[in-house]
């Protein structure tokens, strides 16, 4: 049975779903071009530096979005969102 939301909004339920299945495809994304960048490394008849380079602009854009991956097994880490504001609410989140 579905938990019935009375505080948040059904826009807002929505929108974090989207925003869940969005993260999903982007962290199996960054996963991908890391391990094709750790296979090329290995590999001495490959050139590593465009798929290095391909993964570490990822990594940026991941970063630039304010995501962070989570500890876990090794290939079940996941991306979540850094909850922590900007400037001056960065050093504390107070509720």
């Amino acid at each position: 049975m579905a938990m019935r939301f009375r505080m948040i909004p059904d826009a807002d339920v929505k929108a974090i779903r989207a925003a869940r299945k969005a993260l999903t495809r982007i962290a199996k994304k960054t996963r991908r071009l890391c391990d094709a960048e750790k296979a090329a490394l290995g590999d001495p008849d490959v050139d590593w530096k465009p798929v290095a380079l391909e993964c570490w602009r990822m990594l940026d854009e991941v970063d630039a979005l304010g995501l962070t991956e989570s500890s876990g097994k090794k290939g079940h880490e996941k991306l979540r969102i850094r909850l922590v504001p900007s400037g001056e609410l960065g050093n504390g989140f107070a509720l």
